[in-house]
């Protein structure tokens, strides 16, 4: 499918475009892996919250942060579907290629919008709709991609607007990135 390298330079853009320059603040990405949202995002937040169900995983993300890096980053186990975070604790939550692991996404996109504060941003890149069976057996994917309808309706049922998608196409897969910001608190 498409290149890593464009998924990143397109979400770098469209995450330059809604925070116009400001810091990041408190930074979480679900399903971090080796911690490639991590490097990309890190030095733009004021803190990093890496959660992973994989110890091993969370091991090669370790391996990739900063020497500096003592209390800006807390990479801890955790399950995409029951975040260890309190409500309203972070300004910024990525989901990178991790959705389609899901049995229950529009659970998990209603526990990322938890965690936003008032005007948080979130992030997800991840596959369009497809019809590439094999990714179920071979890799484990629960879902076949994602259409922008079903994203927006995810969004919209914990209070989160989606405020832009991009498209990417990639030969047999195109990766879709949608970004929304989580309502103002009730006054």
């Amino acid at each position: 499918y498409v290149a890593e390298r464009e998924v990143e330079a397109a979400m770098l853009e469209m995450v330059g475009r809604h925070t116009k320059g400001r810091t990041l603040g408190r930074l979480l990405d679900i399903g971090t892996g080796t911690g490639r949202m991590v490097q990309l995002f890190g030095a733009q937040a004021s803190h990093v919250t890496a959660i992973d169900r994989s110890p091993d995983m969370l091991r090669l993300a370790r391996a990739k942060l900063p020497e500096n890096a003592s209390g800006k980053y807390d990479l801890l186990l955790g399950d995409f579907s029951d975040l260890p975070l309190g409500e309203a604790s972070v300004d910024f939550v990525t989901l990178h290629q991790v959705l389609h692991y899901a049995q229950d996404p529009a659970q998990v996109i209603g526990e990322a919008a938890r965690t936003l504060v008032a005007e948080g941003l979130l992030m997800i890149a991840d596959f369009a709709p497809h019809e590439r069976e094999d990714l179920r057996m071979r890799d484990q994917h629960a879902r076949l991609g994602f259409s922008d309808d079903a994203i927006q309706r995810a969004f919209a049922a914990c209070g989160v607007s989606l405020e832009q998608n991009h498209s990417l196409a990639g030969g047999k897969l195109e990766v879709k990135i949608w970004i929304g910001r989580r309502g103002s608190a009730k006054v």
